[in-house]
């Protein structure tokens, strides 16, 4: 039996390994929110966070800091979370933009969940704090040390009530805001944002699993 533990505590120590876990955090810090909201597609402003992972991994759930606010009529303010769908793109790097759509998924608005967290000033005007989190039905894939682009977008019947992506920091400080009109690019801070995931295991870590369930094998027959 000593025997038998020891050949299997290597695979034990790797299969915990490959839980899940928090791939990405970017905690809310001030009060800087930058739309992402559309009505068709071609109208409106989509917001792009850009990250890189240290090892290949799979995005299962993201959760961030966002508020909605009524720029045509500020009287309405604060207004509640409205919209049809919540749509999330990643995409690869372009000489430091938002390259080409790598994958695509779209959520029901009302499938990501909202947590209130306070009111506060959005551009002078008060609003309603919220995290958001969403868990994707088919996981992202990120390949390691790649310059990659995420963005949160909403889609809705009118450009207001309109998503803001709350700033945040810890990532390379860098996000893009594009009109989704005129193609023009802006440049900011961080989104606040958290990756939840799976590391996709290296080569060498599945070839010890290989072993590992082989010695298994070897040791049922036995």
């Amino acid at each position: 039996m000593t025997k038998l533990t020891t050949l299997l505590l290597p695979v034990f120590l790797v299969s915990t390994s490959l839980s899940a876990e928090t791939l990405l955090n970017q905690p809310l810090v001030s009060v800087d929110g930058r739309t992402s909201h559309t009505t068709n597609g071609t109208n409106g402003l989509q917001v792009w966070e850009r990250f890189s992972l240290p090892q290949s991994a799979h995005i299962n759930s993201l959760t961030f800091v966002g508020a909605f606010i009524d720029i045509g009529t500020p009287g309405n303010n604060p207004v509640l979370p409205a919209g049809n769908t919540w749509n999330f793109q990643l995409a690869s790097d372009n000489s430091g933009n938002p390259g080409t759509v790598t994958a695509s998924q779209s959520l029901a608005f009302n499938d990501v969940q909202q947590t209130y967290l306070g009111t506060a000033s959005l551009s002078g005007q008060t609003v309603y704090f919220f995290n958001f989190s969403a868990d994707l039905l088919t996981p992202f894939l990120v390949n390691a040390g790649e310059t990659t682009w995420l963005s949160i977008l909403v889609q809705a019947d009118n450009l207001d009530p309109r998503f803001a992506w709350i700033s945040g920091s810890g990532g390379d400080g860098v996000s893009k805001q594009i009109s989704l009109g005129s193609g023009n690019i802006f440049t900011y801070t961080d989104r606040a944002l958290t990756l939840d995931g799976s590391n996709v295991p290296e080569p060498g870590t599945l070839v010890l699993l290989s072993a590992g369930a082989l010695l298994i094998g070897a040791f049922r027959r036995r």
